[in-house]
């Protein structure tokens, strides 16, 4: 399990949640919640999906989140991610 370290510079920052998974095939993500064993799918470039998943890990802000998500074309997910405890 991941645990992140908040501070000045990173308390405004969405991370990838501590107990969720990433998997990337071909140009297919996979978002799994490892607590409730619920997936979300999202397709898209598999460069973009990468850079996706490595800014969750770094820490993203809410801008480039939204960024991201309407250059792939799920500009409506973030609440999904929210709800299911995919960003923390």
């Amino acid at each position: 399990m991941k645990q992140y370290i908040y501070n000045v510079d990173t308390i405004k920052k969405n991370f990838l949640a501590s107990y969720a998974d990433t998997i990337i095939k071909e140009n297919k993500l996979f978002l799994v919640n490892i607590l409730t064993d619920r997936q979300i799918l999202v397709e898209g470039s598999h460069s973009l999906l990468e850079q996706f998943v490595l800014k969750l890990e770094n820490g993203i802000s809410d801008e480039e989140l939204l960024y991201l998500l309407s250059e792939l074309g799920v500009q409506n997910l973030l609440e999904v991610l929210l709800r299911e405890g995919m960003i923390e």
